[in-house]
């Protein structure tokens, strides 16, 4: 269960330089390709219908141009990941405790920053993550540190791109509070009257960084702090309520752009989810 109405600032689309829009992050997301799915010496509890894998793994070869959309080179991506989910009994503190990493090797068509974007060869486009996660009722934690490497050019001519491999960074890191009946199993399983309707109520934070450009001479780098509450009415329905505080610091053409996108700016979400 996601707790957040937007996604982590890495899924937006992919690092250009000097891009002037706001939505810039390492592109990731949904894929056409094949993606194999498993997992491995499983731990079985019959008497709370638990059961949770040692390892679980996914690999997958993707064309590496986003949700709909088809290939452009003849290169194909590769996705590569392992977790390791420490075994312990249901009723143990260390349940739900996952530790992750995560590989994507691909390649990305580079093109001139001039007013017809000319084709200009094929570079680096690669993701390397680790993640922790910690879901056991009532307390939840999930952090995520990803790095990207890309190639960009910044040169106007083909006999000279001025290529240049940037590094991005990126941290998010959630925090959230579960108090109610609706995930509790001794409420669940305990005959109720057709009324009576249980609730589960989640606090949460989320902070979540991106760096653009490490290697940038002024920083290029998005903030964002998320607070909100998440009401469950049932297992496949709730609303959420979010309070977004951005900071957004880049490097652009316009000064006076440059000094506005300093200052932070705010947002309020809400959203009604049924049958997700």
């Amino acid at each position: 269960m996601k707790p957040v109405i937007r996604n982590a600032l890495f899924t937006n689309p992919s690092y250009s330089p000097g891009a002037k829009n706001a939505a810039t992050g390492l592109g990731l997301g949904r894929e056409i390709g094949l993606i194999v799915r498993g997992d491995l010496f499983p731990r079985v509890d019959y008497g709370y219908n638990y059961r949770q894998a040692l390892l679980s793994y996914v690999v997958g070869i993707v064309n590496g141009n986003g949700i709909n959309t088809p290939d452009d080179n003849d290169k194909k991506d590769l996705i590569g990941r392992l977790a390791l989910t420490i075994p312990a009994e249901y009723n143990s503190w260390l349940r739900q405790v996952t530790i992750g990493g995560t590989v994507y090797y691909g390649k990305r068509n580079l093109y001139l920053p001039d007013a017809t974007s000319t084709l200009s060869g094929v570079g680096r486009k690669e993701r390397y993550g680790i993640d922790l996660y910690y879901n056991h009722w009532p307390f939840g934690l999930t952090y995520e540190f990803v790095v990207g490497k890309d190639t960009a050019t910044f040169g106007t001519t083909l006999a000279d791109p001025k290529r240049q491999d940037i590094l991005s960074r990126s941290h998010t890191a959630t925090f959230f509070l579960s108090f109610g009946e609706q995930f509790v199993s001794g409420f669940r399983n305990q005959g109720r009257y057709d009324d009576w309707w249980p609730k589960t109520y989640q606090p949460f934070v989320r902070y979540d960084r991106f760096e653009r450009n490490t290697s940038a001479a002024g920083k290029e780098r998005v903030e964002v702090v998320t607070g909100g509450l998440n009401i469950f009415f049932a297992e496949t329905t709730k609303f959420q309520l979010n309070y977004n505080w951005r900071r957004d610091q880049r490097v652009i053409g316009d000064p006076k752009q440059n000094e506005k996108l300093r200052h932070p700016s705010q947002e309020v979400l809400a959203q009604f989810q049924y049958g997700f």
